[in-house]
């Protein structure tokens, strides 16, 4: 049996999830109170630092964080949590579906996140599937 370390259980879970849900670029992500770093990407080439450290200004996740709850958004131009934010008006982020995950006891501290360059309304099933693949990435992190 193949042991994948955590980093590449994450970027495994990422490309599974872009999959199923058909989304130009998956994220998983830690919102830290300075920044948001990420920790696994699945998509073509989206202008995201090589850092891997993006600024709040230009996190949705930490909405999601701060919630405590999926956060879906089919147009971010008219979507008001997210009137502003540098990744819609920098990156043209349009579409964004993204729910918490946990690295221990019940306090959120990122999101599994699926985004698009183009406004999109997302399905019940693809609501779904960030929801597990969520629940999958804190299985990762606690292991």
């Amino acid at each position: 049996m193949v042991k994948f370390t955590q980093k590449e259980a994450l970027t495994e879970l990422a490309r599974a999830t872009r999959e199923t849900v058909g989304s130009l670029v998956v994220l998983i992500t830690e919102v830290l109170p300075s920044h948001e770093a990420i920790l696994a990407k699945s998509g073509p080439t989206f202008p995201l630092p090589a850092t891997g450290i993006i600024p709040l200004d230009h996190s949705i996740c930490q909405h999601v964080v701060a919630m405590d709850y999926p956060l879906v958004i089919e147009d971010a131009l008219t979507h008001p949590l997210v009137l502003g934010n540098k990744a819609v008006e920098q990156l043209g982020v349009l579409a964004y579906l993204g729910a918490p995950i946990y690295q221990s006891g019940l306090v959120p501290i990122g999101a599994v996140c699926a985004i698009e360059t183009r406004r999109r309304r997302w399905s019940d099933e693809d609501i779904e599937a960030i929801k597990l693949a969520a629940g999958k990435a804190t299985e990762i992190l606690r292991a």
